[in-house]
């Protein structure tokens, strides 16, 4: 069941033949190997992210390459991405017209951009 590694991408072919349940199964194993107990929503957010670098997502993928080039794990960078989606989509009501989806796309392509992996320091102004 060595199928996902926490700090590896997962061959997209196999991702893409899996399942949804099956995909949830093996992020689940992967932290289990790594003595790491998560929740459902742990594992969905590893899915989330996978699969959108699987559509070919390119703000999401710049995103993860920037934040692994700054020194974050990919394991970590997933979850930096998953979280501003997570937030990103609970900002959004259900039935957004075709001008408000576009608009909305461009600003979480934008927010994707400014992720960084490097801390923000408040000024002491």
């Amino acid at each position: 069941m060595g199928l996902y590694h926490l700090e590896q991408a997962p061959d997209l072919e196999v991702w893409r033949s899996m399942t949804g349940a099956e995909r949830w199964r093996v992020v689940q194993h992967a932290h289990n190997a790594a003595r790491i107990k998560i929740s459902k929503q742990h594992a969905w957010s590893h899915m989330l992210v996978e699969d959108r670098v699987l559509a070919g997502d390119r703000a999401v993928i710049r995103a993860l390459q920037r934040l692994q080039g700054e020194g974050m794990s990919r394991h970590n960078a997933i979850h930096a991405i998953a979280d501003l989606l997570i937030r990103f989509m609970r900002q959004q009501h259900a039935f957004p017209t075709p001008a408000e989806q576009s608009q909305a796309q461009r600003q979480l392509n934008a927010a994707l951009d400014a992720l960084t992996a490097v801390p923000v320091t408040m000024s002491k102004d």
